[in-house]
């Protein structure tokens, strides 16, 4: 930071921190005298120009979104000096604590905050998943989450945004390890993206671990040893966190469904679902077992039929062997049919 005042407007008070590719300033607008965010962008301290596209995404998106839960947009604009070119971001100050520094100072979150906490994020992304195309976040973690002291949550930092959908692939892989989907890995992201980072962001807070260091079975975290929820909060994270994006719920509508559900002690639909597919697997199980009953009798009066063609017994109770069969193959379909 060059100046104390920039655009002749914000005066810096001081520096909020430093990430990524931006330096944070808390500020006051002296022309509305209320307190800002500035995010500094500074050309001299970037890597590579991709930095500088997702600055301005960033600053595009905020520009054209209006929802309580994430600091508003103010203003943009650059500051050329002679000796560096810098991009400026402000937009509204949220009072309160990130998720990541509520944990490090000892907190613990019973179940039903964590669920509440999930439900007002689930409404955030609803939000912005119901742009066309939507908007999906790319980067949900605890450090981009503040949560203040009246229980309200904010999601911040949407550097990592994505505002289009390429099914096939071919975006820029962004995220954090740990949060990040495997999709995100080969640079796919689709709205079920930020419900995986979500799932891993509550996995964090119930258990005070780092997804990323985690075991993983099936590809699959194996986040159960290190939390003690319900079984049906369990459901709905492992519902959350399934490896493959088309498995996981169909929208954040689905899943916000699902949380009310589990703030009013009922059983969420994830779980009534996957008690209906064991049922159907059963039923599967008892046709096949069924079939294959019905195959061995009537393979019985066929091998009766090819080695006792003279024999008068064969003859007399050979229809009605083969009415048993029939009887046999009946009765075991019923029975697998209604199980």
């Amino acid at each position: 930071m060059t100046t104390d005042l920039l655009h002749n407007r914000y005066r810096i008070e001081r520096e909020l921190g430093w990430g990524g590719f931006a330096t944070t300033y808390l500020a006051t607008d002296l022309d509305t005298q209320q307190t800002c965010v500035v995010k500094e962008l500074s050309i001299r301290k970037v890597r590579d120009w991709k930095s500088v596209e997702l600055f301005e995404r960033e600053a595009k998106i905020l520009k054209n979104l209006n929802h309580s839960r994430i600091p508003a947009y103010f203003d943009h604009f650059t500051i050329e000096t002679e000796r560096d070119y810098n991009f400026y971001l402000v937009e509204a100050y949220v009072e309160g604590k990130t998720l990541a520094e509520w944990v490090e100072s000892g907190r613990h979150f019973t179940e039903a905050e964590v669920i509440e906490i999930a439900w007002r994020i689930t409404e955030t992304l609803e939000y912005l998943h119901g742009f066309s195309p939507p908007i999906i976040h790319r980067d949900l973690k605890p450090t981009n989450i503040i949560l203040n002291a009246a229980g309200e949550v904010f999601l911040i930092d949407f550097g990592a945004v994505r505002d289009t959908l390429t099914i096939a692939g071919g975006s820029t892989m962004v995220g954090t390890f740990g949060y990040m989907p495997p999709e995100q890995l080969d640079g796919l992201a689709v709205p079920a993206s930020d419900l995986y980072a979500l799932g891993t962001l509550l996995i964090y807070l119930l258990s005070h671990k780092e997804p990323s260091k985690m075991e993983k079975r099936r590809l699959q975290l194996y986040f159960q040893p290190h939390v003690r929820v319900s079984p049906a909060l369990e459901q709905v994270l492992l519902h959350l966190i399934k490896p493959d994006w088309r498995s996981r719920y169909a929208s954040a509508t689905d899943l916000k469904r699902d949380l009310h559900r589990l703030q009013q002690n009922e059983l969420p639909q994830v779980m009534t679902t996957a008690a209906l597919d064991t049922e159907r697997y059963a039923q599967r199980k008892w046709l096949v077992f069924g079939s294959v009953m019905a195959a061995s009798g009537v393979a019985w009066v066929v091998l009766l039929a090819t080695l006792l063609p003279q024999l008068p017994f064969y003859i007399t109770y050979a229809p009605i062997l083969g009415v048993i069969g029939l009887l046999m193959l009946f009765i075991v379909l019923i029975i697998g049919g209604s199980s």
